[in-house]
């Protein structure tokens, strides 16, 4: 493994602390005279989820929920300018605008029966857990409050991970959703290029670092200041990290003056043990399976000696993809294989030159990208 990967991954656990929402989102929102509500719906093992919304003009409205990637937050949404981020996109186009917080991230970071400090909080933070408690919870919230029967979702990176499990183990969230929207989907991760996953698969690192007692992504402060990582004075070689460490982009389809906002929210906290799942899943990257906690843990979690597959071809709803082929995280050899696993796939754009963030942080994305989601969402949930 080459040095400059292992220093960005060191980097990256230092930022996954150091980043976490130094700003309030719903001022980044109002600041741009939307309206903003902070939610915080309880999953079923004591999760409390921060669920952003942009409430419609109009009551009554379809509701879109819109889940964020992999050390990252609901932030991603609405980073840019108002006409080139998704979240006011939406919005603008007539819908009610829902941004869900994964378990363990800067805006999910409570638990009602557990300290954040203690181990046991820590191996519930999995992509396994968001599909199968997360999702739902914040779905049904999200109908609950609304009144309406069924939601369109719409998920980057491991947004797509954990609906693709999450879905094809339970008809009754199919039956929540009208459409699943996926940017830069992720299942398979055989052929990623990625540096943090590499670095985390070849040399276990995140397993090292949890038998060392650390369960989040720990802190690396010194490091930090010895290469001198400031990211409102030096945005280029900051947006340049943070293209590494997402799984790739085109820096110069991200705006330079807007990376020390980024950096308030990005990276954002995960445990050392959703880092272990996705080091699996490059070692094993033929399967889509759930955390293999190794032979007796797995006997006692799944009561078989091998962690389970998912079943992608259970999820009969709609399912639309858009993937890129300088994609280092969901490799276009990947999505290849994750298509012919969808039963009910509706469409699927390939944008070239399109890396791992260009679908949420790119310039060009409100005119490669978004057009094409609109459409979609007026054909399975169209606006008043």
């Amino acid at each position: 493994v080459e040095v400059s990967a292992l220093m960005n991954l060191l980097l990256f656990l230092s930022l996954s602390t150091v980043c976490a929402a130094t700003l309030p989102l719903c001022g980044l929102i109002s600041g741009w005279n939307y309206k903003c509500e902070e939610h915080h719906p309880v999953t079923p093992d004591g999760f409390v989820l921060g669920v952003f919304r942009i409430p419609p003009k109009v009551k009554g409205s379809p509701v879109v929920m819109l889940q964020h990637g992999l050390i990252d937050s609901s932030a991603t949404w609405i980073n840019n300018l108002p006409h080139e981020s998704l979240g006011y996109i939406l919005h603008d186009a007539g819908y009610d605008v829902w941004m869900s917080n994964s378990r363990g991230n800067a805006f999910s970071m409570k638990n009602t029966k557990l300290s954040k400090h203690s181990a046991a909080f820590w191996n519930l933070v999995d992509w396994d857990n968001m599909g199968k408690y997360d999702m739902p919870t914040a779905i049904g919230y999200a109908r609950n409050m609304t009144g309406v029967k069924t939601v369109s979702y719409i998920g980057h990176s491991q947004g797509t991970t954990e609906a693709f499990g999450g879905l094809s183990e339970s008809t009754e969230l199919q039956s929540m959703l009208n459409v699943f929207i996926g940017l830069a989907p992720v299942a398979y991760v055989k052929h990623t290029t990625n540096e943090l996953l590499q670095v985390l698969a070849k040399m276990h690192l995140a397993t090292i670092l949890e038998r060392l007692g650390e369960k989040e992504a720990p802190t690396f402060n010194k490091l930090l200041h010895l290469v001198g990582i400031e990211c409102d004075k030096k945005p280029h070689g900051c947006d340049e990290f943070l293209l590494a460490i997402f799984g790739g982009g085109d820096p110069n389809n991200i705006n330079g003056t807007r990376v020390d906002l980024y950096s308030n929210w990005e990276p954002s906290p995960t445990s050392t043990h959703n880092l272990i799942h996705w080091a699996q899943m490059v070692r094993n990257g033929e399967y889509f399976q759930k955390f293999d906690w190794g032979k007796e843990g797995n006997l006692k979690h799944y009561g078989q000696p091998t962690p389970p597959h998912y079943n992608i071809s259970k999820i009969t709803l709609p399912v639309a993809v858009f993937s890129g082929t300088k994609d280092e995280l969901a490799d276009p050899k990947d999505v290849a294989h994750l298509v012919k696993s969808i039963t009910n796939l509706v469409y699927h754009n390939v944008q070239p030159e399109y890396g791992h963030l260009d679908f949420v942080w790119g310039l060009n994305a409100h005119v490669n990208i978004y057009p094409h989601v609109l459409t979609l969402l007026k054909k399975y949930n169209p606006p008043p």
